[in-house]
């Protein structure tokens, strides 16, 4: 069940990263002059991607 979960969360959020580097192009005047890095939201949506494919393939172990 977690399999499914972990893949579904991952579909999801590769899904979403277009939206996601839209409001990053949108706001990178802003991070620019805050000093933060550009496309912090795709980043961070990519990121969990990864995490729910490695939860995802990882094997139990009990």
């Amino acid at each position: 069940m977690k399999l499914l979960t972990n893949l579904a969360r991952a579909a999801a959020a590769v899904a979403l990263s277009p939206v996601a580097a839209a409001a990053d192009v949108l706001t990178l005047p802003s991070s620019a002059y805050n000093n933060r890095p550009p496309f912090r939201r795709t980043e961070q949506l990519l990121r969990r991607a990864g995490k729910c494919v490695d939860a995802a393939t990882t094997p139990a172990t009990e």
